[in-house]
């Protein structure tokens, strides 16, 4: 019998951020909500299973932020790049959090965004990551 490959094309249309901060999860989204004035709060952790052996698996708990914009329907999530010593994304294992906007980009204006998390006292640097170049960008989908 003939094998069918089925392949699923996810498509990656949201803006994403890096920020490098040495500072708690909960401390950084505080700060970010007063800068750019949203109202991220705590959802369950990002769980990410990595194999230890042929029969072991280990989970790894990521926090995860999230408001809702309902006006322009935009979606805003900070999540945590690193936990116990691994990275949700190992390519950008400098980053400490990833900020996603996911919704209508013809309303938000990304680059204004950005500004604001830069002046964010605790941030000691943030950028635009091209989504296209993430290796593990998978990562990144949830829900």
């Amino acid at each position: 019998m003939k094998k069918k490959i089925i392949t699923i094309d996810i498509p990656y249309d949201f803006y994403l951020i890096g920020i490098v901060s040495p500072a708690k999860d909960y401390r950084i989204s505080s700060l970010i909500n007063k800068n750019v004035m949203i109202n991220l709060t705590k959802l369950e952790d990002l769980i990410s299973s990595k194999k230890i052996s042929k029969t072991e698996k280990k989970d790894i708990f990521y926090s995860k932020y999230h408001y809702r914009d309902e006006v322009s329907r935009t979606d805003y999530y900070l999540i945590a790049n690193k936990s116990a010593g691994e990275c949700l994304i190992p390519d950008r294992n400098q980053v400490d959090y990833f900020f996603m906007i996911n919704g209508n980009q013809n309303v938000i204006d990304n680059s204004n965004i950005l500004q604001k998390i830069k002046t964010v006292s605790l941030v000691q640097t943030a950028f635009e990551i091209d989504i296209r170049q993430l290796k593990s960008k998978q990562n990144l989908i949830f829900e």
